[in-house]
């Protein structure tokens, strides 16, 4: 039998191939890159998406055709349709047409059923110095040259060995007020949401979010309305009947949630005092604390900051750093004209 040509240990094989995976991971699939706080396969998507509307299917093909995109078509369909769903951002990147899911029913319509094109305002910022960005050893990019760090306008959640992003959206206004240093707010905004966001025990990173909620001790209910967009609203449901019955009082469910959940609960016989007690116990139902993971991947490394603030702090230096090569750019671009 010929003696294999090259063997390696189990502890070279952790050390060595493992990490190797795991930095493909960070750097390739779920963590986000900190120059443009874009996903891998969001930068392509951008990248590729027409300026007039075109089926979704079209923009999937587009993307496979690139040969960047490694992974199931299912799972590209669905990372367009999020970036074009007109909930749980603060802005669309993407622009849709026809149904991309709703916070009642999150599942959007198959790929062949809806159209997407590219965000004009996202479009102007993504080409802006499309010219200086700089090709990988695939032909890709690892990340785009920007004035604005879009992805921060999604819900970035991303996975990977041994680290977890997830950072709420931020309103586009107030990340360009707090990058040019004249806003020192930047709490999580989400488009359309009417519910309340506040700072959790003061941390920078920790929010509470909490449904819109109105008691009407005259007709003994409990109005329910815009859940919390990182909320499900099927999961919801399914806790608050069993919790509800075990209050032991009767009540009745006016469910008028189409697109967006509201719901009055009307109990038959209930004093003020008793509304009150059970308003405490259902209002905890509607509210979320969520803790963010600012965590980038940065020069093929991982970047962890403590707050978004802390990320943009750091993004201003970079910044300096776009604005200084589309000064050499234009320079050389001016030169050769000259020349001519």
């Amino acid at each position: 039998m010929r003696a294999l040509e090259h063997s390696i240990s189990i502890t070279d094989q952790i050390n060595q191939k493992y990490r190797e995976y795991a930095l493909y991971v960070l750097q390739s699939r779920g963590i986000p890159n900190f120059y443009d706080s874009l996903t891998p396969v969001q930068r392509i998507v951008l990248q590729n998406s027409p300026s007039q509307f075109n089926k979704t299917i079209g923009l999937v093909g587009e993307v496979i055709r690139t040969g960047l995109y490694h992974h199931g078509d299912s799972s590209l369909a669905g990372a367009i349709s999020k970036l074009a769903r007109p909930f749980g951002c603060s802005y669309q990147l993407l622009e849709g047409d026809g149904f991309f899911g709703s916070p009642v029913n999150p599942t959007p319509s198959a790929a062949r059923y809806t159209s997407v094109k590219i965000n004009p305002n996202i479009k102007n910022i993504v080409q802006q110095h499309s010219d200086l960005n700089e090709k990988n050893e695939e032909g890709g990019v690892d990340y785009l040259n920007l004035e604005i760090p879009i992805g921060l306008l999604t819900h970035i959640v991303g996975i990977a060995v041994g680290y977890r992003s997830n950072i709420l959206p931020r309103k586009m206004e107030d990340i360009v007020e707090y990058l040019e240093g004249k806003n020192k707010v930047l709490k999580p905004y989400f488009r359309d949401f009417s519910g309340k966001i506040f700072k959790f025990e003061g941390s920078e990173n920790t929010w509470l979010i909490e449904s819109g909620y109105e008691v009407n001790s005259a007709k003994r209910s409990i109005r329910i309305f815009d859940l919390p967009p990182v909320m499900r609203y099927d999961s919801f449901m399914d806790k608050l009947y069993p919790k509800l019955d075990l209050l032991g009082y009767d009540y009745r469910i006016n469910n008028e949630s189409q697109s967006k959940c509201d719901l009055t609960i009307v109990f038959s016989k209930v004093t003020p005092k008793e509304l009150e007690v059970i308003s405490n116990t259902i209002k905890k139902m509607t509210q979320i604390v969520v803790k963010e993971d600012v965590v980038f991947v940065r020069n093929g490394s991982v970047a962890e900051f403590e707050s978004v603030k802390e990320y943009l702090d750091a993004f201003k230096i970079h910044l300096e750093d776009v604005k200084l090569k589309r000064i050499l750019k234009d320079e050389e671009n001016f030169k050769d004209d000259l020349e001519f």
